[in-house]
């Protein structure tokens, strides 16, 4: 059962690895995307850190619905 939540603790990491390229191409804010991997990698290592990797999570969510363009645009 344990690996079922590892197997989608790294897809977590996977999609939001994702996500941190399309905000870099898109040119928006890459906070949350990066958040995301941490706290999906976070709990992807150990089960331990189960409780800062959901905190971190819920915090990468605010983030990412917050969408905005970058401040330093070229």
């Amino acid at each position: 059962m344990a690996m079922f939540y590892y197997l989608f603790a790294w897809a977590g990491v996977i999609i939001n690895a994702i996500a941190v390229v399309q905000a870099h191409n898109l040119k928006i804010s890459m906070i949350g995307p990066i958040l995301g991997v941490v706290g999906n990698a976070l709990y992807g290592f150990t089960a331990v850190l189960a409780l800062p990797a959901v905190i971190i999570n819920i915090i990468s969510a605010f983030f990412i619905f917050m969408q905005h363009d970058n401040k330093k645009k070229a």
